[in-house]
């Protein structure tokens, strides 16, 4: 019951973002109370080897998301490369922590892949991948070897609640880790995001 009772108010969360393909079946929900702090509304680049942070006080709440629109930008869609790092108050956003989809996705030719890279069993850095597009729709709408089959390829929601400090500031950094892809390419990897928010619900 309570995953499905989480799992119905992420749906709400993705329909309020535009986002309408995840779905489940509507469950009674206990008193709660929902509300979002918006880190960055706008759209912004990170260059490569650069950070952004944002700085909140949380004082209490029963469960804390943190939701990201991310993506390469590039002028064509062209795969992905795993460069994004996300660190809560210096600890890093790993793989069960993604909500609103999978861990893993199908390209429309068939590839299957993880969404991040870490892992102790991997021995990689922990990693988020991004797509290279030139906006944040066309991976899941144009067909091409590189559609996203299950859609909300630039969506990104995190339960970080575990990472969270109550009672004090907490920090948000997001951190384009494209060097090696960089060098490969011989040229910049932009990590460009939008509408960085933290929604928190809180029993009442």
């Amino acid at each position: 019951m309570e995953k499905n009772i989480f799992l119905f108010v992420i749906s709400i969360l993705l329909t309020i973002l535009g986002c309408k393909e995840f779905s489940t079946e509507p469950e009674p929900t206990p008193a709660a109370s929902w509300s979002i702090i918006t880190l960055a509304p706008g759209e912004d680049t990170v260059h490569t080897s650069k950070k952004r942070a944002w700085s909140s006080d949380i004082y209490s709440s029963d469960v804390v998301l943190l939701s990201i629109e991310a993506r390469i930008g590039w002028h064509s869609l062209a795969g992905g490369a795993w460069i994004m790092e996300i660190l809560i108050n210096d600890k890093p956003v790993t793989g069960e922590l993604l909500v609103n989809k999978p861990i893993t996705f199908t390209y429309a030719d068939g590839r299957i892949f993880n969404y991040y890279s870490g892992g102790a069993e991997l021995e990689l850095p922990p990693y988020w991948i991004l797509f290279y597009s030139h906006d944040y729709e066309s991976n899941n709408t144009l067909e091409s070897k590189y559609q996203v089959l299950e859609g909300q390829s630039c969506l990104y929601i995190f339960d970080i609640t575990s990472l969270v400090e109550y009672g004090q500031e907490n920090t948000v950094e997001l951190i384009n880790r494209g060097e090696r892809v960089s060098d490969i390419l011989d040229q910049p990897i932009p990590l460009v995001f939008r509408q960085v928010k933290l929604i928190k619900k809180t029993k009442v």
